[in-house]
């Protein structure tokens, strides 16, 4: 738990976001503002059916809400055109939001979906586990959504294993070459110069067990791909637009066991479940071309539980 609530006051929503499951079944909504410093808006995240029932992504619409009239109007571009906040196959679900009385920040925390048989589940004594929590707010152009995780989950960050900065690929790999760990925190701001696609490659051995992000400059898209997905799991490889920032793709990815969570310019992200071996826990950056590594921080996740 990284916040507690003495109380939860309701906000008066002058305008809003609905973010909604494509199911089958009925959906149920939560709304909540989110902000710049000129706007005022507030996203509604729909819970869905189970998640071996359903396409259970999460959309969402920015638009305005009257407390009044109880009626959401969806802006001119989202309408009947919500966009995704995480392009994963049906891990990251069941999304609940709450105000920081703190700081006023929006968040989301979500179900991050296991992927696995319910036998396999029986037998591990486990299913599912809470995501983590992510700061959401607007853009400066009050157009679309941001999203990054809370700040407080650096507080969780251990040894620093790798760090650098204005580094060709060659000497970021070379930084990488003596980290490995399946609890880690990598954040990292990649250029292309003439590269078409790039990505990093993390829980890997090196060989056929690996999890990759990639990103394709012609196609303007961010990929996730696995070798190792849970047997439930429908995909093992997504992918969904993403624009560069100046050229640049800034890229934030938690590990934590099978569950990886990447955060891409404060705009998508992609959750994905990696069973891969114990071994594999190699971390490298690729490109088909040049790429510039602005700079590359990397440390070991402490646990939140903490010993009496």
């Amino acid at each position: 738990m990284y916040f507690q609530s003495i109380s939860i006051v309701p906000s008066d929503f002058t305008s809003s976001v609905l973010v909604s499951y494509k199911t089958a079944l009925p959906p149920s909504d939560s709304m909540l503002p989110v902000h710049t410093s000129m706007h005022q808006i507030s996203p509604s995240f729909q819970n869905c059916a189970p998640a071996g029932l359903a396409d259970n992504k999460v959309y969402y619409f920015l638009g305005d809400f009257d407390a009044k009239t109880g009626k959401f109007t969806p802006d001119e571009h989202f309408d009947n055109n919500p966009a995704l906040l995480d392009y994963g196959c049906n891990v990251f679900t069941g999304p609940s939001v709450f105000v920081d009385p703190q700081s006023g920040d929006t968040c989301v925390f979500s179900i991050m979906q296991d992927q696995r048989t319910g036998a396999e589940e029986g037998a591990a004594g486990w299913a599912h586990c809470v995501g983590l929590t992510r700061k959401i707010w607007l853009n400066d152009e009050g157009t679309d959504v941001k999203m990054r995780p809370v700040d407080a989950l650096h507080t969780l960050e251990g040894d620093v294993l790798a760090t650098g900065e204005n580094l060709t690929l060659e000497q970021a790999n070379d930084a990488l070459a003596n980290v490995k760990g399946d609890l880690l925190y990598i954040k990292a701001t990649l250029t292309a110069n003439d590269a078409k696609q790039f990505g990093i490659q993390l829980k890997s051995n090196g060989n056929t067990d690996m999890t990759s992000y990639t990103y394709d400059v012609e196609h303007g898209t961010v990929s996730g791909d696995t070798r190792n997905k849970g047997s439930a799991a429908s995909l093992n490889h997504v992918s969904g637009p993403l624009m560069l920032d100046d050229g640049k793709l800034f890229m934030e990815i938690y590990i934590d066991r099978s569950l990886v969570e990447a955060f891409f310019n404060d705009t998508k992200s992609i959750s994905m479940r990696s069973y891969s071996d114990y071994d594999s826990q190699k971390i490298q950056l690729f490109a088909d071309g040049d790429l510039f590594v602005d700079n590359l921080y990397i440390t070991d996740m402490q646990s939140i539980y903490k010993e009496k």
